[in-house]
């Protein structure tokens, strides 16, 4: 790397939150299971299929904010955020943006050899996947089980010093998020 320069990267997390269900509908929120076994009207986008929002996602939200020292707004808004993806059925993913559920926060991580450093933590917000595609040889499959089940965190830019001196702890949302019913998706350390 240039002499004086420093490589500073925004992180984006995304997790999936321990609840039994889905965000939107109320089909199992499972991993593992078979292919497109956990699929309803709403999470396939169908016509007059209408989302209603699964309190369990916000009770977990909030706690992870509070967790993290982020503020709670009052206020929270979904909207459509329209593109296509193939594993997309709806051509729309329900999201939040300009009102999440909280932001401004921070996360405190020791370095080595440097002590105690401040994380900051932008955001906080909701909002459901996509589905899962698996290319083979001469075609593509896609599985619409995880349809409907994520949470980002959005975090402020951060020094690549930092991060690689951290490798050795735990992993947050783990942490936070635990879920001893399935297997847990590989999360990197921070």
């Amino acid at each position: 790397m240039k002499e004086g320069w420093e490589a500073v990267i925004g992180m984006e997390i995304h997790a999936q939150l321990a609840t039994e269900t889905k965000i939107f509908c109320a089909c199992a929120a499972n991993f593992g299971d078979e292919p497109n076994a956990n699929t309803c009207p709403v999470c396939l986008g169908l016509p007059g299929a209408l989302p209603v929002l699964n309190e369990k996602v916000v009770e977990l939200g909030a706690k992870a904010a509070l967790s993290l020292g982020l503020n709670v707004n009052e206020t929270s808004i979904f909207a459509r955020k329209n593109y296509f993806y193939p594993d997309l059925p709806k051509g729309y993913q329900i999201s939040q943006f300009d009102e999440p559920i909280c932001g401004e926060g921070f996360l405190d991580i020791l370095v080595e050899g440097k002590g105690a450093k401040r994380i900051g933590i932008q955001r906080i917000h909701m909002e459901e996947d996509a589905g899962k595609s698996m290319h083979l040889a001469s075609t593509t499959l896609v599985n619409l089980n995880r349809a409907g089940v994520l949470c980002r965190y959005r975090g402020e830019k951060v020094s690549v010093k930092l991060c690689v001196a951290n490798r050795s702890k735990p992993m947050l949302l783990q942490l936070l998020f635990p879920t001893p019913q399935r297997p847990r998706r590989p999360v990197c350390p921070i």
